[in-house]
């Protein structure tokens, strides 16, 4: 594979790399081995199709197919994917990855949706088992499905360089195209978008709105099913710790604010988040994105993310390794019990 460029971010965990290459997934020389590959495919569909990857991987003799049948871990009704378990391969020449992830959604929208999809599917993996460090991706949907080469590195980067900078724990993500044509485009997007991210190729820190560099205190995670459990927890904090700055997107956002953009930099602003986890949350893609900034941020500073579990819930295994307080059965009078251990020092 010949490397075209390469950007470095900076987080609090370090140096990352993003890397892009010309070359085939299919045949990785040994030092640019992966923890992971990424593969796309629609539902249950992996017939190994000529100009395919996963009829490239079949040429070689690994199958999707089999590999489906008996998976490490299905997250489909979470985040649209599915772990392999470890491939062992010695005698397939050029299958260089450990695992691979492959990411199959019901509907396949604009590029930064699907790039969204592609890192909400990836995270759990990353701050969970089996702790992925190293992920090779391929520019997904610019086939058939004839999203541009430029948007979809776009989408691409700027997740990357989001995610990477917030401190989640991926060394090098190799982004891979086989064809040389996209290729060259994806390398004249890159050198563009290089400029753009390098100056933001950082950690994101909190603004300086309070004495401790911190607008909030608490910042109410929730799903709009689960509002009224959001509201009776925003009163209580009210009057039982007045002194603790609070948001919730229904008082806190302005009419007319860009709504996605306010609430990641106030999740970046607070000192903690409590997360309400119900089966309507974990269903949630703007739940699943705000818990997962919780975790990148709680690997840096313990104790910024606070799950309660407000309903009986099929939690994914990442989500079960960070300790919850239980608040189900009498959810009021739980969540008002759990109000003095918010707003401490994280």
């Amino acid at each position: 594979m010949k490397l075209l460029d390469s950007l470095t971010v900076q987080s609090s965990l370090g140096e990352h790399r993003i890397e892009l290459y010309l070359g085939d997934l299919t045949d990785m020389p040994p030092e640019q081995a992966v923890d992971v590959m990424v593969v796309s495919a629609w539902p249950n569909n992996y017939r190994p199709l000529k100009g395919t990857l996963i009829g490239a991987l079949q040429r070689r003799g690994l199958s999707v197919r089999q590999l489906a049948d008996d998976k490490l871990t299905d997250m489909r009704e979470f985040s649209s994917c599915w772990l392999s378990k470890a491939i062992e391969t010695p005698e397939y020449a050029g299958i260089r990855f450990k695992h691979m992830l492959c990411f199959e959604p019901k509907e396949r929208g604009k590029a930064p949706e699907v790039v969204g999809d592609i890192y909400r599917a990836l995270l759990p993996f990353v701050f969970g088992p089996p702790n992925l460090r190293s992920v090779a991706v391929p520019l997904v949907a610019t086939g058939k499905q004839g999203t541009p080469t430029a948007d979809l590195l776009d989408a691409l980067i700027d997740n990357t360089v989001n995610w990477l900078g917030r401190g989640t724990p991926l060394d090098v993500v190799r982004i891979v195209e086989i064809d040389p044509f996209k290729a060259g485009e994806m390398k004249g997007a890159f050198g563009f978008l290089k400029k753009r991210y390098a100056r933001a190729a950082k950690t994101p820190t909190p603004s300086d709105g309070g004495d401790d560099g911190f607008d909030y205190d608490v910042f109410i995670s929730y799903s709009r099913k689960n509002e009224a459990q959001a509201n009776w927890l925003y009163q209580e904090l009210q009057r039982q710790r007045p002194e603790l700055r609070l948001f919730i997107d229904r008082v806190s956002m302005r009419v007319g604010a860009s709504w996605q953009q306010k609430l990641y930099k106030a999740l970046d602003d607070s000192k903690q988040v409590v997360a309400l986890l119900s089966p309507d949350y974990i269903a949630s893609t703007i739940c699943l994105e705000e818990f997962n900034i919780a975790v990148a941020r709680n690997r840096d500073r313990e104790g910024v993310l606070v799950p309660m579990l407000i309903a009986d819930s099929k939690l994914p295994t990442y989500m079960r390794l960070i300790n919850y307080i239980d608040c189900r059965g009498d959810v009021n009078a739980k969540l008002s019990a759990a109000c003095a251990q918010l707003g401490l020092e994280a």
